[in-house]
């Protein structure tokens, strides 16, 4: 918080001059330097606080893209919902956004299964 106040110079004895002069007068503008590293350090442990649950489900989204998507997936979904409820984090939404994708590309995998006879192989040439 800044304060003002007026800072009289006759005050503390270093009047010089004779009683019919005007006082001079000064305007102190005082910030208390405590403010500011409160502020400082309340920002930063505040950005720093991310959810093990958020990360759960992110780290689930991406390797459930590549690896066992039907399991996963609703991983990913569950932990980042249950984050989101804790603090709304980005991580969170993106591990239930990556969590939707695993579960559509298993469906889509399931699909092109049942339309190649139950089978994944693609064959180049």
């Amino acid at each position: 918080m800044i304060t003002h106040r007026t800072h009289d110079p006759a005050a503390t004895g270093n009047q010089k001059g004779t009683e019919g002069e005007k006082k001079p007068t000064a305007t102190v503008w005082e910030i208390p330097m405590s403010s500011h590293s409160r502020i400082g350090a309340h920002k930063t442990s505040q950005t720093s606080q991310t959810s093990g649950l958020a990360i759960a489900g992110l780290v689930c989204g991406i390797v459930g893209i590549f690896f066992l998507p039907i399991v996963l997936g609703p991983l990913a979904i569950v932990f980042g919902a249950m984050a989101l409820r804790q603090n709304g984090s980005v991580m969170a939404k993106w591990g239930i956004g990556l969590g939707v994708v695993d579960i559509v590309l298993m469906v889509v995998m399931l699909v092109i299964a049942a339309n190649n006879g139950g089978s994944l192989t693609w064959h180049i040439g």
